[in-house]
């Protein structure tokens, strides 16, 4: 099934939200040397899949999983530093991507 690009962009500006609200939650455990629990980053993980795809993705989830599953098993220290890399190498980078995104889809549903 092809998106329009009106759905493109609801579904953009989503994901953007809650990027932007997972980078704060991890911003706070990090502050506060809290690591998130595997159980609310398969929270944060399933509002993202949701927003990404629309509909419920098993291989988006047997993947998260997995990798939940290796989170789980780390001290406070080597979660920490998973949030870290996660924000930092993914979440900012996802957000630039998505800003520019957003910014051609705008500019072409401005031309229409």
């Amino acid at each position: 099934m092809l998106l329009t690009d009106s759905c493109r962009v609801k579904r953009l500006k989503a994901y953007e939200e809650l990027l932007n609200e997972f980078k704060d939650a991890i911003r706070r455990a990090i502050k506060e040397r809290k690591p998130l629990t595997e159980l609310e980053l398969r929270d944060w993980f399933k509002k993202m899949g949701e927003a990404v795809y629309g509909t419920k993705n098993n291989y988006y989830e047997k993947e998260v999983t997995y990798y939940l599953n290796y989170y789980d098993m780390l001290d406070d220290n080597d979660k920490l530093e998973v949030l870290s890399i996660l924000l930092n190498n993914y979440i900012d980078n996802d957000l630039f991507y998505i800003k520019q995104k957003l910014s051609e889809l705008g500019a072409l549903t401005n031309k229409s």
